[in-house]
């Protein structure tokens, strides 16, 4: 398997905050795997502070994205790169990917794949 191989997850969040369809993915043990989360303000205000938690409880990840300002009506689009454990057993995980800010929340969660 080449260790050079990056996965995506994909995902919609709509502020007001809800979460959108989730695709998984599969990575192999200590590669990496970057969550690619889609966003869209449609809120009638700016929202400033807006981050993406990725949590993945049975593999010890928990990764933040940079902090955003998304402009009412405007999309923007969120990276967290999250590295699997050389050590991580094959199997199905829960990862858990929270958006927010101070103000507003929405989680969804997606299977993760480690082969």
């Amino acid at each position: 398997m080449n260790k050079w191989i990056c996965s995506l997850v994909f995902a919609t969040v709509i502020f007001s905050l809800s979460l959108g369809q989730i695709r998984s993915s599969w990575v192999s043990p200590g590669e990496d795997i970057t969550f690619h989360v889609n966003m869209h303000n449609t809120g009638i205000r700016k929202l400033s502070g807006v981050s993406v938690r990725v949590y993945v409880p049975e593999l010890n990840i928990l990764a933040y994205s940079n902090s955003l300002e998304l402009d009412r009506g405007s999309p923007s689009v969120s990276y967290s790169f999250v590295h699997v454990p050389k050590d991580a057993s094959p199997g199905l995980y829960i990862a858990r990917v929270t958006a927010s800010n101070d103000d507003h929340s929405a989680t969804r969660h997606v299977w993760l794949t480690v082969v």
